[in-house]
């Protein structure tokens, strides 16, 4: 079970490395953008002209951020 979810992140990440842009950026912040892994967890990142940078990992069963 970890190590899927350590594949599915690390294929997210590959991904995301490969197209910034490739999730939806958030409502208020056009850089932040939220990558769903599974079902119940997603990141939360931010796309810089030189970096992306992971701000943190979200529990999908939450209350949504609002952003």
């Amino acid at each position: 079970m970890v190590q899927k979810f350590l594949s599915k992140t690390s294929s997210t990440i590959e991904a995301i490395r490969k197209f910034p842009n490739l999730y939806k950026a958030t409502s208020l912040k056009q850089n932040l953008r939220k990558a769903t892994i599974s079902k119940v967890c997603s990141f939360y990142y931010e796309v810089h002209e030189d970096s992306i940078a992971i701000m943190y990992f979200w529990d999908n069963r939450q209350e949504p951020i609002d952003y």
